[in-house]
């Protein structure tokens, strides 16, 4: 996961986004509702990976190599407690970068 360009593609292009916008972004006309815009790059990735999962099923399992991380091999009450786990999860990093930004660039305004 953390090796090669994908240490880039799931640690550094995250992480640079994320501090940029808590500590660069003007967001004095934003509402806590556009936390949830922060979803929608893990929900659309949930839809790709659930199509390739679900397409590439044998006999009530999925093929090696379409269940990417392994979320369906514990079955499907578990995958969805896993997805609401991680739909969680998301929306609450979206929520805190939101509060950061607004506590810690409001403080940079006023220097």
């Amino acid at each position: 996961l953390y090796v090669g360009t994908n240490f880039f593609y799931h640690f550094m292009i995250p992480l640079a986004s994320m501090i940029i916008f808590i500590f660069a972004e003007n967001t004095k006309d934003f509402s806590i509702k556009v936390t949830i815009f922060g979803m929608i790059p893990f929900i659309l990735y949930s839809i790709f990976y659930l199509i390739a999962a679900f397409t590439h099923m044998e006999n009530g399992k999925v093929m090696d190599g379409y269940d990417w991380y392994g979320f369906l091999s514990f079955g499907i009450p578990m995958f969805m407690l896993l997805m609401v786990l991680m739909i969680g999860f998301s929306y609450l990093i979206s929520f805190l970068t939101y509060f950061l930004n607004k506590k810690l660039y409001r403080n940079n305004e006023e220097d």
